[in-house]
């Protein structure tokens, strides 16, 4: 443990000297000052358990030296050397809590001296240890409501993938019952729309638990690049930035990568080519990051667009809370599909 160091200030050379040798072999450290002006040198570079200071001295008596100690240095504990005649004005000072106590002179060393200074030395660790037991509540304090928000936020987050998981299931079931009420000539399009919505919600579930996190555009680009070519063995994203690619934003990173990586896995079907060419334009504003994904490619062969618009519809649902526009149209050949995104600035 450290040692405990006391200030002794007084202009009476004698009295320190006295003093030097008397407290020489005590258990705590002494610094000795004659000049009340040299106090708040020492007081800035040393650790102070206990200032004492003589209450006469020429440059400032002994109370307004431990009132401005106080000001600054309010843990130090304060001592005054004081004459009978001036106990009024010292006990005074005690009970407003200027000081803690005070010796009389003259004193015994043994038996007042002594006594009083370790006293203080122990009212200063006592509070010492009290501060560091209040900062330490304080920091575990933190730390519980840390658990306790994340705890929440969890919960919370848990709830509203609960809450999407059935928007989801209903809007499935609404729209098969649709397709099953139309006329029998549907029903190959109702086992493919069962297969899609099947994928669809079954990659869906594969997202769960939610979780919000940061990323830029490189990233998104480069692991989108990485489901395409996983699911195709072929293809690959040709990816055109147009914007500050490494803004950081922050939302559902997994829930992205599959809305997009669905949308594009059934677009890349009807491709002529091995590479799917998209547009990514960033726009920046104080709070959010707009995202347009923009492509278009040549089509192999004619399409049924009711499929896309199944998927498009599906994810479009799915994203409600992120998408600004989704669209798909076909002319000349080409297909043209465009999502618009909108994220929360990191």
């Amino acid at each position: 443990m450290q040692q405990n160091t006391v200030l002794i200030v007084d202009d009476d050379v004698k009295v320190l000297n006295s003093l030097k040798r008397a407290l020489l072999d005590e258990n705590f450290r002494c610094i000795f000052v004659e000049r009340a002006k040299d106090v708040f040198d020492i007081l800035e570079k040393e650790e102070i358990s206990v200032i004492v200071s003589d209450m006469k001295m020429p440059e400032i008596n002994g109370l307004e030296l431990l009132k401005k100690v106080k000001a600054s240095y309010p843990q130090i504990v304060r001592i005054v050397l004081s004459g009978y005649t001036q106990l009024p004005q010292v006990l005074a000072a005690i009970n407003q809590g200027e000081i803690f106590k005070f010796i009389t002179k003259p004193w015994n060393l043994d038996d007042e001296f002594i006594p009083v200074i370790q006293e203080a030395i122990e009212n200063y660790n006592m509070m010492k240890e009290k501060e560091l037991l209040r900062k330490d509540l304080e920091r575990k304090n933190d730390s519980y409501r840390r658990i306790i928000e994340t705890t929440k936020n969890k919960y919370d987050l848990f709830q509203e993938n609960m809450l999407k998981v059935g928007e989801m299931a209903t809007y499935i079931f609404r729209n098969i019952k649709e397709i099953a009420l139309k006329d029998t000539g549907e029903k190959n399009k109702m086992v493919r729309a069962l297969d899609i919505y099947k994928d669809l919600y079954l990659g869906y579930v594969k997202t769960l638990p939610s979780t919000y996190e940061v990323f830029d555009i490189n990233q998104l680009t480069h692991d989108l690049d990485q489901f395409i070519f996983s699911e195709s063995r072929t293809k690959h994203l040709q990816t055109t930035i147009k914007g500050n690619a490494n803004l950081s934003l922050r939302g559902n990173y997994k829930l992205l990568i599959f809305i997009l990586f669905s949308f594009y896995k059934y677009v890349i079907e009807y491709q002529n080519t091995d590479e799917l060419p998209v547009t990514l334009t960033i726009e920046e504003s104080p709070q959010t990051i707009k995202l347009d994904c923009f492509s278009s490619i040549t089509l192999k062969e004619p399409i049924d667009l009711d499929h896309l618009h199944l998927i498009r519809l599906f994810l479009q649902e799915l994203a409600n809370n992120i998408h600004r526009d989704f669209i798909i149209y076909e002319m000349n050949g080409m297909l043209y599909t465009k999502i618009q995104l909108e994220f929360t600035k990191s």
